[in-house]
């Protein structure tokens, strides 16, 4: 198998996984297991989003901070007559 057919099943598997894709209850057991195992997806899409939200967060802070620094140098630089590109 190529890479790339790897890489497309296990991007099919992963959307199966998470949004429940190719669910047909034809009973009424299964719509109550099927409904029950979507809520579950559902919280555990929330979960997985909250993450990824955080971290993304986390990387911003950091960024923004680390420019707030380039800026302050940047600015003493200025002030103290020297030149940028060293």
């Amino acid at each position: 198998m190529t890479e790339a057919y790897q890489y497309i099943v296990v991007l099919y598997m992963a959307v199966l996984a998470l949004g429940g894709n190719e669910m047909g209850p034809r009973t009424d057991w299964e719509i109550i297991y099927i409904f029950i195992v979507l809520i579950g997806l559902i919280l555990y899409n929330a979960v997985i989003f909250g993450e990824m939200t955080v971290l993304v967060s986390e990387v911003s802070k950091k960024e923004s901070g680390f420019q707030q620094q380039v800026d302050v140098a940047n600015t003493a630089m200025k002030n103290m007559d020297l030149p940028k590109d060293a």
